[in-house]
């Protein structure tokens, strides 16, 4: 009774030394999918590269794990196109969330300017990763 006791304990012990060193990795984003909207208001088709005619630009940002308190700030930039440079499009902040994907959006009524255009993440207030993209 005793060993399986101590072993119950160490096992434990163990599991909960993996799931604080996981805790105090730094947070930081593990990808970045673009996609065209699917016609339902939602993500479709992943994209490296929008169409004109794509009115609905979808990000989905996934973190490398849940941290209480987390501010993401999306910033969408037309960084050359349509007679505009370095111009912000849209801009949108999420606050408490439950898990660890970040699901943004931008939307223009009419054809989206070919050109270049740039996805800019902050975590915390600080620019976390900047993704790049064409509208051709």
């Amino acid at each position: 009774m005793k060993k399986t006791l101590l072993v119950l304990g160490l096992v434990c012990l163990m599991v909960l030394g993996a799931c604080g060193a996981a805790s105090t990795e730094p947070l930081k984003i593990d990808s970045v999918t673009l996609a065209r909207d699917d016609g339902s208001g939602n993500a479709g088709e992943t994209v490296t590269e929008f169409k004109p005619t794509d009115h609905d630009f979808h990000a989905t940002i996934k973190l490398n794990r849940i941290e209480g308190g987390l501010k993401v700030k999306l910033t969408w930039v037309v960084v050359d196109a349509g007679g505009s440079t370095n111009r912000v499009l849209d801009s949108s902040e999420f606050t408490a969330l439950a898990g660890n994907v970040v699901n943004g959006k931008a939307s223009l009524p009419n054809d989206w300017p070919t050109g270049k255009y740039r996805l800019d993440i902050y975590l915390n207030d600080k620019l976390a990763q900047s993704v790049d993209f064409n509208v051709a």
